[in-house]
């Protein structure tokens, strides 16, 4: 990505998760279906007909078992981090014990003395899934330094509708962002549930945290724009998302109201290069898709672009 980036006259910072989640996770349960004695449905092996009959309980299957492993303790660590990433005194490492900042604490400080010297400096966050986590975790932050925030976008985010609200809800109540500069790029509905995770579990990443590995069954999440729409929590626990967070979802649609958004993406493959290459269209996609991320680019430099996105594909 960076090539386009410079070449477009923006400095990209990566900051780079540490542990491809949908990977880890996958293995964990993979390695756990191998020692279980318990029978459990599995997609691989069957014709395409049984999977699709088999599909929905050997999902349920796995959600249950992904809350009963380390796959959830994986997911805490991950948001765990994102949060101590802002925070002034990270614990648990014997090098803070004298109280020493996290690392977006000292980016937020730098990007603030930069700015100091070149008034005209912008900042643009780009978040993709949990990476939602960590920029949001960081909203405290640009308060403090007053670090207004150009433009947002936020590719499936993995980020649940609560923290959405006390974060990037926030970031527009405190005027350190406009409303009109937040995109959020995802899924269609169908997408989600055509998609996969680690070839397991036959819906996206997505649905597993949310059914699995957060704190609450059926946790409505960002990324997940079905979640959006608070008639979609039944007091019933048997479909939607969890009722006790239909407040939630009450406050983000009244805050997204006559918000233009990008339409979540529904086709089956996206363009990652000028010659006719395609993947999939996935949770891990978005940074894959040409179109996308040149949306991104446009959107940053509210013009057209010195060079337009040409190839992302390998990676």
């Amino acid at each position: 990505m960076a090539p386009y980036f410079l070449a477009n006259g923006i400095y990209p910072i990566f900051i780079v998760w540490k542990t491809g989640l949908a990977e880890t996770i996958a293995n964990i349960i993979r390695e756990s279906l191998d020692k279980s004695d318990a029978h459990v449905p599995r997609a691989e092996g069957f014709i395409k007909d049984w999977m699709e009959k088999l599909s929905e309980g050997s999902d349920r299957a796995i959600e249950a078992l992904a809350r009963t492993i380390n796959a959830r303790g994986i997911w805490s660590e991950m948001k765990e981090n994102a949060v101590f990433a802002s925070d002034q005194t990270v614990p648990g490492s014997p090098q803070n014990r004298g109280g020493k900042p996290g690392g977006m604490v000292i980016l937020a400080r730098s990007i603030s003395k930069l700015r100091k010297k070149h008034p005209n400096l912008e900042l643009h966050l780009i978040g993709h899934s949990a990476g939602s986590i960590l920029l949001g975790s960081w909203v405290k932050e640009l308060e403090k330094t007053k670090l207004p925030v150009q433009s947002c976008s936020l590719y499936a985010p993995a980020c649940t509708l609560a923290f959405a609200n006390r974060t990037y809800k926030r970031l527009v109540d405190k005027k350190l962002l406009k409303k009109s500069d937040l995109y959020i790029h995802n899924l269609s509905e169908e997408a989600e549930r055509d998609d996969n995770t680690g070839r397991l579990y036959r819906k996206s990443l997505l649905y597993l945290v949310s059914r699995a590995l957060e704190d609450i069954h059926k946790m409505p999440l960002l990324g997940l724009q079905a979640s959006w729409n608070h008639d979609n929590y039944p007091k019933q626990s048997s479909g939607g998302f969890n009722h006790s967070h239909r407040q939630e979802a009450v406050i983000w649609q009244a805050f997204i109201k006559n918000t233009k958004l990008p339409k979540p993406l529904s086709s089956k493959t996206v363009k990652t290069d000028r010659k006719g290459s395609s993947t999939d269209l996935a949770h891990g996609s978005f940074d894959n898709d040409i179109e996308v991320v040149e949306f991104t680019l446009k959107k940053i430099k509210q013009a057209a672009l010195k060079l337009k996105v040409e190839n992302l594909n390998g990676f």
